[in-house]
């Protein structure tokens, strides 16, 4: 009698004490699964948030960058052969070489680089866009300013011979090929004759072949951030270099003559 009287009381203890555990265990569960949502709504939102915040630098980037773009209100339009580089059948002295074609004839072109070519290419293109304007084929040419700006990210555009006018023998750059407000662009060479259609357009520069100590490319600089961001370069350009004496230097007896029919 007692032995069954305590085995009732051991039992009933027993599943007292089960129900007690299920009832704390689907406490638990329910805990559980409400954190697990939390956790997993945490995860989203971070994951998504990252995900935005990605997105807005990526807009604040681009946007950024088209400013930066938009104050370049100037462009700058640079000669090529004898302004920025020498190119030269013989390896003496060259930076660089590169093979082309040439009347059917494979041909390796050395090319020296100007002192201070970088520096100053690096800087115009803070301030200005830059476009080539050569006399120059492009098959040479491009193959050129492929080693120059490799990632194409100096030159926004190339002009090469085509693009020139030619009156008796002689080469002008008709500067509203590039269809740009004549009072936002204008020009560097080492041939005056080319820019004598816009003579206000026009900055001259020394003829280089191979001059270690040149700096005509560094002076320059000075007189061009004066040019970044104004309504009209060709005062400017006018007042510095000297409108008549750059004329008479233009039709000189004895200016540069660019050969139409020259291989590069």
């Amino acid at each position: 009698m007692v032995f069954s009287s305590l085995k009732k009381t051991l039992l009933g203890a027993a599943l007292s004490n089960f129900g007690d555990s299920f009832e704390r265990f689907q406490h638990y569960q329910k805990v559980f699964s409400s954190l697990k949502e939390k956790l997993l709504g945490l995860w989203i939102n971070s994951f998504l948030g990252h995900q935005v915040i990605h997105i807005l630098k990526n807009f604040s980037s681009s946007v950024s960058h088209k400013i930066i773009k938009k104050k370049k209100n100037v462009t700058i339009a640079l000669d090529l052969d004898e302004t920025l580089v020498h190119s030269s059948p013989f390896p003496r002295d060259s930076d660089f070489s590169f093979t082309m074609i040439s009347d059917g004839e494979s041909r390796t072109v050395y090319v020296r680089k100007r002192p201070f070519l970088e520096e100053f290419l690096e800087k115009v293109s803070e301030m200005f866009e830059v476009v080539i304007f050569t006399a120059s084929t492009s098959s040479y040419s491009a193959k050129l300013l492929d080693v120059l700006d490799p990632h194409k990210k100096l030159f926004a555009r190339r002009f090469y011979r085509d693009s020139c006018k030619w009156e008796d023998g002689h080469c002008l750059k008709d500067l509203t090929v590039l269809g740009i407000d004549m009072a936002k662009v204008f020009i560097i060479d080492n041939s005056p004759e080319v820019f004598r259609l816009h003579v206000n357009n026009g900055i001259p520069i020394k003829t280089w072949h191979w001059d270690h100590t040149d700096h005509a490319l560094i002076d320059l600089l000075q007189f061009l951030e004066k040019l970044g961001d104004v309504d009209d370069v060709r005062p400017i350009i006018a007042a510095e270099f000297g409108v008549g004496a750059r004329i008479n230097y233009a039709h000189s007896s004895s200016p540069i003559q660019i050969r139409r029919n020259r291989s590069f």
